[in-house]
């Protein structure tokens, strides 16, 4: 899926003489590393494939946590050509310190380590390594011709920015229909002629919205504009947004202008799949495509937007996300299965599809397949890894559009639960006869999406055997210890929730400290709780958390004879609406048994609550440190 990225953060006009660096409200001073004192977007649309636009700012950047609004991107490619495009910059006083044109911005291809092929380019122009506080102009004028959509409005682009003036105008023919939503904003000015109709928002002296822990995307606070057309067209095809339906059928005069996977490979595939249970055609159809393609993206024309012909990946080997779920959802077809084309925005931030507004709010494509009455399974397509029918952080919990051969829908692609998203550590421990070595038996467990964690556990299960150990020895680190054997496993039988377990054996000299009366240990050394926060009264956000998990830390230890517990670490029980930690210690047949288990549960809690959240964190930290001591009897 075509992803064009605009960073647009400068404007025109003069702004020497008008001290703009040192002129900054106090009230826009709070929370901000950097003040947009103007921003205006003008919109010209001409007709549904041609658009101009024209974005000018002015930005002041107060410190060095602003600079990140000195790196300034424009994307171009065959639909969009860049105009004009210009930068000055000004010194605290406003006076103009060097101007930078078209020719002094560097032109970079998209290309990465999975694109073979694109013909999106950026001009980029990188400012970060000045000291602040300095301001700096931006402005860039661009043309489209092939529209998909508008760019929203959004003055607030990110956390520690405050507006001075922002203003937005579209200008759209009589005979086409501009598509809006405000989110914490005015309703438009509306102006009318015979030829055209005229919006324009303006906003004014907005503050700052500050950074913190565990917030939402700044955009479900800030105020915005979201624009999309009503009549669009490119490459040839036509389309509305006045209905998601609109947009389903858009795509579909896309597929259906590929032809069928060809016959000899239908045939392989029902023979491979004959005989076989519903469930079970599913997963051998997504088992031939992990094992016969790779992702890679190619992005020309309407192909970032078009799949390819499928039998061209079946020839090849190879496509995108778009044109793997489209040649997947083929073999799936000639397996007897049905299957819809699912268009998602995929990331940590998703842009939030909106049942009651229409809108190109996508950057990936899975497959819905409908499984037995009231089940479904996703599959996502462009990973060799990934577990059948598991939807992790790329893609759970959003809305998504998925589209047959002659009905849409939106859909939630669900989250697993916290309690599905555990990762389990059962460690055993048997000391030497002269107490000074520890032999650790470490078995952990990772369940659900809790396969993502440590740097992502599934690719570790996946990788070759020196970095599987690069892996190990950077993620399970005993003090003073010595890895003597391990392995990584995932289970690819299961159907739910996935599951993988690492078996781990060591020895350590350092995880004892024994002196002649005592011994000393922290029973949770393996998997102690590290995170903490800083206590905030007068915290703005709500507190939010994606995904819930739980971590279950279980630890037996057997105790040389002739000691006896000094010091045990009392239970706990502790429960709070962010989750519950329950911790059990005990001594029993010369053993010590520790058993803990944190859940975390997802969602969005008020911000008066955020400090029990830190508070639970510190007393998580100080519950995971505690140690047990043991006393020579007499």
């Amino acid at each position: 899926m075509r992803v064009l990225f605009f960073f647009f953060l400068l404007v025109t006009g003069t702004v020497a003489g008008q001290d703009f660096a040192l002129n900054v409200p106090d009230s826009l001073r709070r929370y901000a590393h950097a003040v947009v004192r103007e921003d205006e977007l003008v919109l010209d649309v001409i007709s549904p494939s041609e658009v101009e636009s024209r974005r000018r700012q002015v930005i002041t950047i107060l410190n060095k946590n602003g600079l990140e609004h000195a790196l300034l991107v424009t994307a171009y490619d065959k639909f969009q050509s860049v105009r004009e495009i210009s930068a000055t910059q000004y010194d605290v006083l406003g006076l103009p310190v060097k101007t930078y044109r078209k020719k002094d911005f560097q032109d970079i291809a998209y290309l990465d380590d999975v694109t073979m092929a694109s013909d999106a380019r950026y001009l980029m122009l990188d400012l970060r390594n000045q000291n602040p506080p300095f301001t700096l102009e931006f402005v860039v004028t661009t043309k489209s011709k092939g529209v998909l959509t508008y760019p929203d409005f959004l003055p607030q682009s990110s956390y520690g920015v405050s507006v001075e003036n922002a203003r937005c105008e579209v200008r759209v023919p009589v005979a086409q229909t501009l598509l809006y939503k405000g989110a914490r904003s005015p309703e438009p000015d509306i102006t009318r002629t015979d030829k055209a109709v005229t919006y324009v928002w303006a906003f004014k002296n907005l503050p700052a919205i500050p950074d913190e822990p565990y917030n939402l995307p700044v955009s479900r606070f800030a105020p915005m504009v979201r624009l999309t057309p009503g009549q669009f067209e490119m490459g040839n095809f036509t389309g509305s947004f006045e209905s998601w339906d609109g947009l389903a059928r858009w795509n579909r005069q896309m597929q259906e202008a590929l032809p069928p996977l060809n016959e000899k490979a239908v045939r392989e595939i029902r023979e491979a799949t004959r005989d076989l249970p519903e469930i079970e055609r599913i997963r051998t159809v997504y088992r031939m495509m992990q094992n016969s393609t790779r992702y890679v993206s190619i992005q020309l024309g309407i192909g970032g937007w078009q799949p390819f012909d499928p039998n061209f990946v079946h020839a090849k080997k190879y496509g995108d996300c778009k044109a793997l779920s489209w040649y997947t959802l083929a073999m799936l077809e000639a397996a007897g299965v049905n299957a819809f084309y699912t268009l998602v925005y995929a990331g940590d931030n998703p842009r939030e599809l909106d049942p009651a507004f229409p809108d190109n709010v996508f950057n990936h494509v899975i497959l819905t397949v409908p499984a037995g009455v009231g089940d479904t399974l996703w599959l996502e397509c462009t990973s060799q890894i990934c577990p059948f029918g598991y939807l992790g952080t790329f893609t759970g919990n959003r809305n998504a559009l998925a589209i047959g051969k002659e009905r849409a829908g939106i859909i939630h692609l669900p989250a697993l639960p916290a309690e599905q998203n555990v990762r389990t550590d059962s460690v055993q421990i048997q000391l030497s006869e002269d107490r000074k070595t520890a032999h650790i038996q470490w078995d952990a467990g990772f369940s659900g999406m809790a396969i993502e964690d440590d740097q992502f556990y599934v690719a570790a299960a996946y990788s070759d055997p020196q970095e599987r150990r690069k892996w190990i020895e950077g993620n399970f680190s005993v003090k003073g210890g010595q890895v003597e054997s391990f392995d990584l496993l995932m289970d690819s039988t299961t159907i739910g929730p996935p599951n993988g377990r690492v078996t781990l054996r060591a020895s350590s000299s350092q995880l004892l400290n024994v002196t002649a009366q005592r011994l000393y240990f922290q029973p949770n050394f393996f998997q102690s709780w590290t995170t903490a926060l800083k206590p905030d009264s007068a915290r703005v956000s709500p507190v939010y958390r994606r995904f819930g998990n739980s971590y279950v830390a279980d630890l037996q230890i057997a105790i040389p004879a002739g000691w006896a517990p000094e010091t045990m670490p009392a239970p706990v029980e502790e429960s709070t609406p962010f989750g519950a930690y329950v911790r059990s210690v005990s001594f029993s047949d010369g053993a010590l048994h520790y058993r803990r288990r944190i859940t975390l549960q997802a969602g969005t809690f008020p911000a008066e609550q955020y400090n029990e959240l830190v508070v639970l964190f510190k007393k998580m930290k100080k519950w995971d440190g505690e140690s047990v001591v043991f006393v020579r009897k007499e």
